[in-house]
């Protein structure tokens, strides 16, 4: 048959048609994978050294490092439970930016005033007296009506 050649039937071709590949297979020469890198790092050095450079001019070394502050002793912080406690009932969220950036005002505002009264702490107390002004108004409002339907709508 045409396909078979002088070696053998069914081998499919002589070795010599096949190319030899080394054990591990096709692989790039050594010398140019390593040139690659040091043309690599050769091209980055300018941008390293330059770096460095800006690192060191920034860098100060800080002297002084004691608190000219005075300390703000709160109750709020004394635990984390506590401090929990306090932005449920102010209704502290730090889920968002925004929100995050109100409550601390919140919490800050709440350190250095203490005696002020907590922002949810008057909220039922609030409510209540909403609800009370809300049931009077109500109750005026159907005396009138009342008033009204008796006399007929004569003013």
């Amino acid at each position: 048959s045409p396909f078979d050649s002088a070696s053998g039937a069914g081998s499919g071709g002589s070795s010599a048609d096949k190319p030899e590949l080394p054990a591990g297979g096709p692989m790039k020469s050594e010398a140019s994978s390593t040139d690659t890198k040091k043309r690599s790092l050769s091209e980055i050095e300018p941008a390293i050294s330059s770096h460095m450079a800006k690192l060191d001019r920034r860098s100060t070394v800080v002297k002084d490092t004691s608190e000219v502050d005075a300390v703000v002793e709160s109750d709020l912080f004394e635990s984390r439970q506590q401090f929990l406690n306090h932005c449920q009932t102010t209704h502290c969220q730090f889920d968002e930016l925004r929100r995050a950036k109100h409550s601390t005002l919140l919490v800050l505002y709440q350190i250095h005033n203490p005696e002020s009264p907590v922002a949810g702490g008057d909220i039922r107390e609030r409510n209540q007296r909403v609800r009370k002004q809300q049931q009077l108004m109500d109750d005026r409002r159907r005396q009138a009506q009342n008033e009204l339907y008796q006399t007929g709508g004569e003013s």
